[in-house]
């Protein structure tokens, strides 16, 4: 079950595209900015997004 997800929404040619970067398996209790990184806690996890948008779970 998921509770949502992280999509990343850009332009191409003109048209806008998504592209889904994470499924979110807890609803988040916390997203905050760190240096120039998104911190996503969870009651289950940390998720963190990278300056490139890339997810790293620890």
């Amino acid at each position: 079950m998921y509770f949502g997800k992280i999509i990343e929404i850009f332009k191409v040619n003109g048209l806008w595209k998504t592209q889904s970067v994470s499924n979110l398996y807890d609803i988040p209790k916390l997203i905050a900015d760190h240096n120039n990184e998104k911190l996503i806690v969870g009651s289950q996890y940390i998720f963190k997004l990278g300056k490139d948008l890339k997810p790293i779970e620890f």
